[in-house]
């Protein structure tokens, strides 16, 4: 019974990591203007050190990004639109350039396009990307490097 009196300590320490967690309204509730204005707040913050809020899978970051993939789909915002809301992209590539060839091609991605809007969720390795043909997107999806 050496380890018992550690119990309710463990108990606590749980519990006040769970009160310190931030608080977030669900995503579904957020109006796409409030999504983006996160995003772009989320997106100005350091990558190190490593936070579950922002890097985890299902983490804030992801969530917000998930649900405005959701909203930005293809068709729904043309291009001009799509930059206003999330801010310049981190990268944007020629369609048939040797980066966008080797990050998406090589993943089984084909879409017709002129251009690749890149926004980083976890740099190279996980990121949401719009493929534009002139203004229209044509296609929104992740690259997941699932490592």
């Amino acid at each position: 019974m050496k380890g018992m009196h550690l119990l309710p300590l463990l108990s606590l320490l749980a519990c006040l990591e769970a009160m310190a967690a931030p608080l977030h309204p669900p995503v579904s509730l957020m109006s796409t203007e409030s999504l983006a204005a996160e995003f772009r707040v989320l997106r100005q913050l350091p990558d190190e050190p490593w936070t579950p809020e922002l890097k985890g899978w299902n983490g804030w970051m992801h969530q917000v990004m998930l649900e405005l993939e959701h909203r930005l789909r293809e068709g729904a915002y043309l291009k001009p639109e799509v930059v206003q809301l999330l801010g310049e992209p981190d990268e944007v590539w020629p369609w048939l350039s040797r980066r966008s060839e080797y990050q998406l091609g090589l993943s089984g991605y084909t879409y017709d396009a002129s251009e690749v809007l890149v926004y980083y969720w976890r740099g190279l390795h996980d990121f949401l990307f719009f493929s534009c043909e002139g203004p229209l997107i044509v296609q929104v999806d992740w690259f997941l490097a699932y490592e």
